[in-house]
């Protein structure tokens, strides 16, 4: 044994003769090669490439690669159907109606008082106007407020309708009522804005019934959470629609203009849409819901 110094062994004695064709040299030990061979290292510089991966490999990575995404995807509709993930969607919508009802308070504050002062000094003079007013408030502030309560508390849906159309359609349906009252206000006949307000409080009130019969299965898209067929919902399938409807008529009627007509058209419409895309969602996931469609309207009973 030598000490201090590495061995060295001449590439003639790693040479195997059973591995070596003729004029041709081959390391038999190719970890030693690698540093003592000169021929091994001008091998796998000049002009050698390893192999390249077989078929079966090729296979093996795509099939792994399927699995990962198969797994993926099933933990993220695992994490769909929690109540936590379906409250973080229903997040921006509870503050809007929110903001919307804390907005709304001064006003509603303001009119009773003045229906405060007008019993304690004269209730003959009075204005009914006034009164419907205060009372179209109160019921607005009373959905909006049942809305977020709802919103907070409903049950995680079964199943959602596909693509992106029926959900546009629900959002423009909900939410194109905000851009009429963006629109400068008129002049009303005391006969125009008394019917106004009376189609305000019952399509309120009719949406605030339905909201409520509806309970934790509400939502603002096409979704299928619990079926409900009692109340309202046993004379027409959609009741909360028909009072958002005619509560939007009554709001347009204030600002009478080609806009405002235009708007409650549009919301008519895809609010229909709206109706169809619902309707189909819940009758693949309720078997009984075709018998359901078959003995009740979808908005008025008789008509349509």
């Amino acid at each position: 044994m030598v000490q201090g110094h590495e061995l060295e062994v001449p590439c003639t004695e790693l040479l195997g003769p059973r591995d070596s064709a003729p004029g041709e040299l081959r390391c038999s030990n190719k970890s030693r090669a690698r540093s003592c061979c000169p021929l091994w290292s001008d091998r796998r510089e000049v002009g050698h490439r390893p192999a390249a991966l077989g078929r079966d490999t090729v296979t093996d990575i795509a099939v792994d690669g399927l699995m990962t995404t198969a797994i993926v995807r099933e933990r993220l509709e695992m994490l769909r159907r929690t109540k936590l993930y379906d409250l973080v969607a229903a997040a921006p919508l509870i503050a809007w109606y929110g903001f919307c009802a804390a907005q709304m308070l001064p006003l509603v504050a303001q009119q009773i008082e003045l229906v405060r002062l007008f019993l304690q000094t004269d209730p003959s003079v009075l204005p009914a106007t006034l009164v419907l007013s205060a009372v179209a408030h109160i019921t607005s502030l009373a959905f909006l407020t049942i809305l977020v309560v709802m919103f907070a508390l409903r049950h995680v849906p079964h199943r959602i309708a596909p693509g992106l159309y029926p959900r546009c359609a629900a959002v423009a349906a909900t939410f194109l009522s905000v851009g009429i009252v963006q629109l400068p206000p008129q002049e009303l006949s005391y006969a125009l804005y008394l019917g106004s307000l009376l189609l305000i409080i019952g399509g309120t009130g009719l949406a605030i019934y339905a909201a409520l019969v509806l309970g934790r299965s509400i939502s603002i898209l096409p979704e299928a959470r619990r079926l409900v067929t009692r109340g309202p919902y046993a004379l027409v399938r959609h009741p909360l629609y028909l009072g958002e409807i005619i509560a939007t008529a009554g709001l347009a009627l204030q600002y009478q203009s080609a806009w405002a007509l235009l708007l409650l058209a549009l919301i008519c419409v895809f609010q229909l849409q709206r109706m169809k895309y619902e309707e189909r969602v819940l009758f693949q996931v309720f078997p009984k819901y075709g018998e359901y469609m078959a003995r009740t309207a979808r908005l008025m009973p008789g008509v349509y």
